[in-house]
């Protein structure tokens, strides 16, 4: 868990790429996780925003980079199946048809929560990325 502008105001506008980590305050696990958001906010409770403090100014935090109970739902097995069927018409002229379909169960694959401490929506899933696609497809071959 990171703090979102935190290397800038400890360290100055020098600190471009350096990165501050929050305090460890308490629980990170939320006590509803996977619940809906509240408070005008989207998504999937998933991380307790008590648990985390901006660290005092000149300090470092104490919260590393993999804190249990932090980390995103995973990825799910996303299953991807083809039929497809070819039928000779000539000689030299074969047809082929084809049905695909990805993520044919239409499991949802969502993104890590939002891990800066001060930024809006932190310790939320928001968004997914996987959805349910079907193509037909005709080739012919001469």
């Amino acid at each position: 868990m990171t703090v979102l502008n935190g290397a800038r105001d400890v360290k100055g506008d020098n600190a471009a790429d350096a990165t501050l980590y929050a305090d460890l305050v308490g629980d990170p696990d939320h006590p509803s996780r996977g619940e809906p958001a509240v408070g005008g906010r989207r998504g999937i409770l998933w991380t307790n925003e008590a648990g985390f403090e901006v660290p005092a100014l000149y300090t470092l935090g104490n919260a590393g980079r993999k804190v249990p109970g932090t980390l995103g739902p995973g990825t799910p097995h996303i299953f991807n199946i083809a039929v497809s069927k070819n039928t000779q018409i000539t000689e030299r002229l074969r047809a082929q048809f084809r049905f695909e379909t990805f993520n044919s169960f239409n499991t949802p694959e969502f993104n890590n929560p939002r891990d800066q401490v001060g930024q809006s929506g932190f310790g939320v899933v928001n968004a997914g990325n996987s959805h349910r696609e079907m193509q037909l497809g005709l080739k012919l071959y001469f």
